[in-house]
């Protein structure tokens, strides 16, 4: 499912929430497989549609319920309304999520408190490996060095992306380094 460039609101959300339930239901019906349990819908994006804390605290609802356990790859990007706030929800979320693969935060206003809350909630995530906070420009050493410090038990992280962050080119590099060593 993807959604580029349209305001997602609260009611939006629960909307597309309830048409994926009712495509279930419906799918059910005729005895085909549960479309979310069998991994159907395997990737959201929604991309620049004006999403704020409120909305993206309902997506890490979502994200732990069972219906969304098969989601493998969730993208909000160009959503600089996006706070420390909304990443701390994100972080609950993922905390429970076991399936989520890829996620993309690229643009948002996320900053130090916002990766601080993420990279805890990936000491209990083993499923992430892609995590994009590019263009962050609130997220400076203290919140990278959070994510690295949590490179140190979660294993299953391949890539983290923080260019054009407020992060210093020397962090950079060691998580990066970090990243290369530890995973093949």
């Amino acid at each position: 499912i993807q959604i580029t460039g349209i305001k997602v609101d609260e009611d939006a959300l629960d909307k597309l929430d309830r048409y994926i339930m009712e495509l279930c239901d419906f799918l059910e019906i005729f005895r085909i497989e549960r479309c979310l349990a069998k991994g159907s819908i395997q990737s959201i994006t929604l991309a620049r549609c004006e999403l704020d804390d409120h909305v993206v605290s309902k997506i890490a609802k979502m994200l732990q319920s069972d219906q969304w356990q098969c989601l493998r790859s969730l993208s909000l990007d160009g959503n600089p309304s996006i706070s420390d706030e909304g990443a701390k929800s994100l972080a609950k979320g993922l905390a429970e999520n076991k399936t989520l693969e890829d996620l993309s935060l690229w643009g948002t206003g996320i900053g130090d408190e916002g990766a601080k809350a993420i990279a805890e909630s990936l000491k209990q995530n083993c499923t992430l490996r892609n995590l994009w906070l590019g263009e962050c420009e609130n997220i400076q050493d203290t919140g990278a060095q959070a994510l690295l410090t949590c490179l140190e038990s979660n294993k299953t992280l391949q890539q983290l992306a923080l260019v054009c962050t407020a992060v210093s080119e020397e962090l950079q590099n060691e998580i990066e380094d970090v990243v290369q060593a530890g995973r093949t």
